[in-house]
């Protein structure tokens, strides 16, 4: 039986016929389980950057703000705005001339004129839509391969997959990013085994947008002659033309059209592109470039290379938008300053088993134990059958292992959410577990473990909602646990701080509370009434007090700032830390003979960091008392405590991070 005849599971007639209305109300539920979060969640770490860049790119046609994420996928999300009409951010913030997104933002989320709570539902809801076209991409992709059961298998996948929820109810650019990847793939395989103009079409437009996505959509440049050297390799012939008159190419008469078609296709992204961007080579209308843009790009060049002569010369004669050139070159440089945490261990340049090892903790065990059947696929099939199959599955095999490589060679290993766009490539090969077996019977035991591990699947998503950002398996523990293996984007994104605010109205009393806040949202916003600590480079308040009196009460504090992933002393307490904690300490007593001098506000936020690490380093022994979706982490601290881990000698050497 040929490879593109699946082995069905018959299914009856009514069954068939209720289908689509199955199909139909699986996918809303899915946008409503990941648009429905909103109102649980403040504003994330990128989202502030996505909607005002997306927002400023429509009002302005300009470009200058947050170049490096990509233009479709901000314009995406920041399409409501357009409607609901916050203020101008670009007007009042001095921010706009510098090109700097943050304070820009700034005004953006938090002028008591704009409804933040409105604006982050209706820009969230927008991806939400994106994250059911993936499913049903899913659904399609899969039955074309595996047949029906195989389909709603991968569909069930994707529809409860925590991932795709989480960053489907976000407003930034990952979930677009692997529609993008999704789409291209297909559309360019299309392309590749018959040429018509509306493949040519649809293969350019897929290819473009994902270009303009984000910048990890340039892995394509490779993943896409690798897809047309398999399909040189493959006999069969190639139609060309309208269908009417289409001609049949064979052997190397295939190769000037496909080259032609592929070429044509690759025009198309570009011209897609250049809209993006209003057609105009500079950022700016008035065609200057903004200073604060110059840094990436002469330390970029600096280093030399391939890479950056290539930029430099499509830079030097305006072959692509200089916005678009100016955000590769931004996420090169970036790519290799990056802190990252990884179960305890910290770097600066990553490490290869960063991404493998969250790929294993963060997926649910009931769709890893489904994806392993796809890799035995090859194996049950015999003669012509196993290549047939193995060249329909290519584009998703190639995609696999030029993203996979990638992604473990990549020093920026900041979150989980890069590799999203695997999920729905595995996704579409565990439908293989719908359709192993040469024999009925076989179909029937492979079909009832497939079952057993879809509920599993489905009850782990169910049972972390709305907390979809925070899954975490149980060879770890589960999503308690997350906080000593990941943090930052794969936990805590600053998501909390409206939860956070709900328990305190229950729990707090009159206990003092205390907040080390990592994230965009602001605590005054929400009218939460507590003492910040080790966190001034996330606040931006000018009234915050620059070395407050530690009492016993409750401390709330964000997983990253417990990692100290992003303190000025980077990673675990160290014998360096330790003598300036005590010598700063010594001058900040009462009775200190030199006291540090009031002006001098720089020593009171250094020791204010430097006794926040080192309760830290106490803290990550002990096991949070509470927490706010898992990642904010409450401790109930009493003054015995705080004396132990301030004053106390160390019981032994302390631990020494592998970066200074």
């Amino acid at each position: 039986m040929p490879a593109s005849e699946p082995l069905p599971v018959t299914l009856g007639t009514r069954a068939q016929q209720a289908g689509p209305w199955l199909l139909a109300l699986l996918l809303f539920l899915q946008v409503w389980m990941a648009a429905g979060t909103s109102k649980n969640f403040g504003p994330t770490g990128d989202e502030n950057a996505h909607l005002t860049g997306g927002y400023s790119y429509w009002l302005h046609n300009d470009y200058r703000l947050h170049s490096e994420n990509g233009n479709l996928a901000q314009r995406w999300v920041a399409l409501p705005l357009l409607a609901l009409r916050p203020a101008d951010p670009c007007e009042t913030s001095p921010g706009w001339e510098q090109a700097s997104y943050w304070p820009v933002s700034e005004e953006l989320f938090f002028s008591p004129q704009n409804n933040l709570p409105r604006m982050l539902a209706w820009a969230r809801f927008m991806n939400a839509l994106l994250g059911a076209a993936i499913a049903l991409l899913v659904f399609f992709w899969t039955k074309s391969l595996f047949g029906r059961s195989g389909a709603w298998l991968s569909f069930l996948l994707a529809v409860f997959c925590p991932h795709l929820l989480a960053h489907a109810g976000l407003a930034n650019s990952d979930i677009t990013i692997t529609l993008s990847f999704l789409l291209a793939l297909l559309f360019y395989w299309r392309l590749l085994h018959r040429i018509s103009p509306s493949r040519v079409l649809l293969a350019g437009l897929s290819a473009g947008i994902l270009l303009t996505t984000k910048f990890s959509g340039v892995f394509f440049l490779l993943i896409a002659p690798a897809l047309l050297i398999l399909r040189l390799l493959h006999p069969a012939a190639l139609p060309a033309g309208i269908r009417s008159g289409a001609r049949r190419f064979r052997g190397l008469a295939r190769v000037p059209p496909l080259f032609a078609a592929s070429f044509a296709a690759a025009l198309v992204a570009a011209v897609l592109v250049w809209a993006a961007y209003g057609f105009r080579f500079s950022a700016t209308p008035d065609g200057v470039t903004p200073p604060p843009w110059l840094e990436p790009l002469a330390a970029t060049q600096n280093e030399g290379g391939l890479f950056s002569k290539c930029t430099a010369f499509a830079r030097g004669h305006h072959l692509l938008p200089e916005a678009w050139l100016h955000g590769l070159e931004y996420v090169r440089w970036q790519s290799g300053q990056r802190r990252a945490f990884l179960a305890g261990d910290y770097s600066r340049e990553g490490w290869p088993e960063f991404f493998p090892v969250a790929f294993l903790i963060k997926s649910t065990l009931g769709s890893l134990l489904l994806i392993l059947p796809a890799g035995g696929l090859f194996f049950l099939n015999t003669g012509g059958a196993r290549w047939r199959l193995l060249h329909r599955l290519a584009p998703l095999l190639v995609f696999i292992a030029v993203f996979g490589v990638f992604a473990v060679t990549s020093p920026m290993n900041i979150g989980h959410r890069h590799i999203l766009p695997l999920y729905p490539a595995f996704y579409i090969l565990a439908g293989a577990a719908a359709w192993i077996g040469p024999s009925n019977r076989f179909r029937k035991w492979a079909l009832g473990a497939a079952g057993v591990l879809l509920a599993w699947h489905v009850a782990s998503s169910v049972a972390v909602r709305p907390h979809y950002l925070a899954y975490f398996n149980e060879l770890i523990g589960g999503p308690r646990q997350g906080h000593r293996f990941l943090v930052d984007s794969s936990l805590d994104w600053g998501q909390n701080l409206p939860g956070l605010k709900t328990w305190l109205d229950k729990n707090r009393g009159d206990k003092p509370v205390y907040l080390s806040y990592f994230g965009g949202d602001r605590p005054s916003r929400l009218d939460l009434n507590a003492v910040r600590t080790g966190d001034a480079n996330f606040d931006t308040d000018p009234r915050r007090e620059k070395l407050p009196r530690l009492q016993a009460g409750i401390y709330c504090i964000s997983a990253t700032s417990l990692q100290q992933v992003y303190a000025p002393r980077f990673g675990l307490w160290s014998h360096a830390a330790e003598s300036r904690y005590q010598a700063l300490r010594n001058s900040f007593a009462p009775a200190s003979a030199s006291p540090v001098p009031d002006g001098l506000d720089a020593l009171r936020i250094e020791f204010d960091y430097l006794r926040f690490g080192r309760l830290c380093h106490f803290l990550r022994q002990r096991q949070p008392d509470d927490s706010i979706g898992h990642s904010i982490l409450i401790y109930h601290l009493s003054e015995a405590d705080l004396d132990n881990f301030l004053n106390t000698p160390l019981p032994g050497p302390p631990l020494f991070s592998n970066s200074p």
